[in-house]
């Protein structure tokens, strides 16, 4: 087993409840946000016909409560990141974010006021009005 094997979960759909988690600890992903990234994906490749396309999700210090989620596209994953499969997407994450995002739900939102991913974090104690800034 590679060392890129060893860090890579496969992502339950979770449609909007979260279900019972492949491994002990996972992020999971809703059909919304599955639908946009697709789109995003596409629109990228459309630009970089031959990138692959890796959404790495980042937790950082800063915001209003102490931490921040960074949401980027990356080529490829950094040789220490752990690598979720869902069908054709992959979700990237360093192992310091994901002691902060474990069992997360990832969601892609559409309100009168505007459209965003977002993350319902079970591990998080509070977060800001926007949703980007949480604390534990």
């Amino acid at each position: 087993m590679t060392p890129a094997e060893k860090n890579t979960l496969q992502i339950p759909r979770n449609p909007m409840q979260a279900p019972a988690p492949l491994t002990d600890s996972t992020i999971y992903i809703t059909d919304s946000a599955v639908n946009r990234l697709r789109i995003l994906m596409t629109q990228e490749r459309q630009k970089k016909p031959q990138a692959t396309l890796l959404l790495r999700i980042s937790v950082l210090s800063g915001g209003c409560y102490g931490f921040q989620y960074k949401f980027d596209f990356t080529n490829e994953p950094l040789k220490d990141e752990l690598i979720f499969i869902f069908e054709e997407l992959t979700v990237v994450t360093d192992e310091i974010s994901y002691d902060l995002l474990k069992d997360v739900t990832l969601d892609y939102v559409q309100e009168l006021i505007g459209a965003a991913f977002t993350l319902r974090n079970p591990n998080s104690d509070a977060s800001c009005g926007c949703g980007n800034s949480f604390s534990i």
